[in-house]
């Protein structure tokens, strides 16, 4: 017995000096190939470098955890303007990591993140602002501003949350027409939540008798004309500045008038009482002149049976028509289709083709789909890496199921270095953006300190956001 522990320890003595070996020279190119080059371009003034070292500093990825550095790194990025680096030096005086505890000063960082439309910063001052000031005013909130000088920037996402502040009047006065047109600014980028939320901001009024559906009008979730969407063409110089000019030029047969006019009798506003069947009246004017918009919203009308009766076939004609013509949202539905075999055979490549179409226009949903497709080879050739291309394309503009599939994609290594700070990040994206499996994945990470500060108080608040819209692990996380 005395022989074979002999022999034992002979052999695991050369097995335990190459693993040493072997993590000491690992250990030694990250210095030289990684931290050195990354802490020179930091102590040079890059802010993305000085940023990805305060990362490493706070985790202790490849040189000593420490806080304090990790604070001193943040706060480097953070006045040089960088928003992430600003989101999470407020995180640092929040929590007291590295600096002393302050919540004027965490405020402030994520104010000035927030003003560069960071949603993460946006969300958590929105959070500080409600729990500090609860009797204010909402219209003085200062929140509000900052989500409006994101949206104005052409942010979805931030053009969807500042019309979710129009709706309810949470930091802004409530204002249903604002809301409406915030609602439609996102929903024009490919942002679904804002595709059906646009209806909540409109009056509703019964369908037809003969249609059998009251509540048409509250399903509208599809980006309707408006000058903003006007694609190739412009308005006329000279365009219609009332409703009676309007109507007068429609009249006429001036396509763009039609459009606005058909807009009017949609929504009742100008003194035009709200009439979906003359709505869609007006949008076929247009669409039958070869009006890109107006075929758009006229597919829309047969899709929904929104004043007129509900017919796949037709709704699918017109969708192709408006696609042929480069609208890329008719693309995208077009997609969804193709896809789905509704009012055309069923084709997974003319999905991607029509997909591909829209996300080459910047169209987040269809980015994010079509990087789906390039992941799993529905419909196009896999190529995983050209489908995080997409994924993060759609991400980057504020479209939260791309940002869950990015930090998916971080998460397991797929076609990219595993990465879980980088996970944590877009897996928080989408949490903020209500985002159930999102929030389920960020509270995983803050239980066990993966990517982010082992936080119980931060795992038990995004356990409790995914189990309110009813995430089953998050439930039996809770119930555990």
């Amino acid at each position: 017995m005395s022989f074979f522990r002999a022999l034992l320890r002979i052999i695991m003595l050369p097995l335990t000096i190459l693993l040493l070996l072997g993590l000491f020279i690992r250990s030694f190119v990250m210095v030289l190939f990684v931290i050195r080059p990354l802490r020179a371009a930091a102590e040079a003034g890059d802010a993305s470098a000085q940023f990805r070292y305060a990362e490493r500093c706070r985790k202790g990825d490849g040189v000593p955890q420490d806080d304090e550095q990790a604070a001193v790194w943040y706060r480097k990025a953070a006045e040089q303007g960088h928003a992430q680096a600003q989101c999470r030096l407020g995180d640092c005086y929040r929590h007291g990591q590295g600096v002393p505890q302050d919540e004027a000063q965490a405020e402030q960082w994520y104010r000035k993140a927030a003003e560069q439309g960071d949603a993460e910063a946006q969300e958590l001052l929105g959070h500080s602002c409600r729990e500090e000031g609860g009797d204010q005013p909402k219209e003085a909130a200062p929140e509000g501003d900052a989500v409006r000088k994101a949206a104005e920037q052409g942010d979805a996402e931030a053009q969807y949350r500042y019309a979710e502040c129009c709706r309810t009047g949470d930091g802004v006065p409530q204002d249903f027409t604002q809301a409406a047109t915030w609602f439609r600014k996102a929903a024009e980028q490919g942002h679904e939540e804002a595709r059906k939320a646009l209806a909540d901001c409109l009056p509703k009024t019964p369908r037809d008798d003969a249609q059998g559906d009251a509540e048409a009008g509250e399903r509208l979730r599809v980006d309707t004309p408006t000058d903003s969407q006007a694609q190739d063409k412009q308005p006329p110089a000279t365009a219609p500045q009332t409703v009676e000019d309007i109507r007068q030029a429609a009249e006429q047969g001036d396509a763009e008038a039609q459009i606005l006019y058909g807009d009017c009798w949609r929504t009742g506003e100008d003194g035009v009482p709200q009439d979906i069947t003359q709505a869609a009246v007006w949008y076929r004017k247009a669409a039958e002149q070869g009006h890109p918009l107006a075929q758009y919203a006229l597919g829309f009308c047969h899709d929904e049976g929104y004043g007129v009766p509900q017919d796949d076939a037709q709704a699918v004609f017109w969708y192709r028509k408006a696609a042929e013509q480069g609208h890329a949202g008719a693309q995208y539905v077009l997609g969804d289709r193709c896809s789905s075999g509704c009012g055309v055979p069923q084709d997974k490549e003319q999905a991607a083709f029509w997909w591909r179409k829209a996300a080459e226009q910047g169209h987040a949903g269809a980015q994010n789909i079509l990087g789906n497709c390039c992941l799993t080879g529905q419909g196009v050739p896999q190529d995983p890496v050209q489908g995080a291309q997409w994924i993060r394309k759609a991400a980057e503009q504020g479209e939260r199921s791309a940002q869950y599939n990015l930090g998916f994609i971080y998460e397991k290594g797929l076609c990219m270095p595993q990465d879980h700070t980088q996970a944590a990040h877009w897996f928080r994206k989408a949490a903020v953006q209500g985002h159930p499996g999102a929030q389920y994945k960020i509270a995983r990470c803050y239980e066990a300190g993966i990517g982010v500060p082992q936080d119980d108080a931060q795992a038990a608040f995004w356990f409790h956001k995914a189990a309110e819209q009813g995430h089953k692990e998050a439930l039996e996380a809770l119930a555990h």
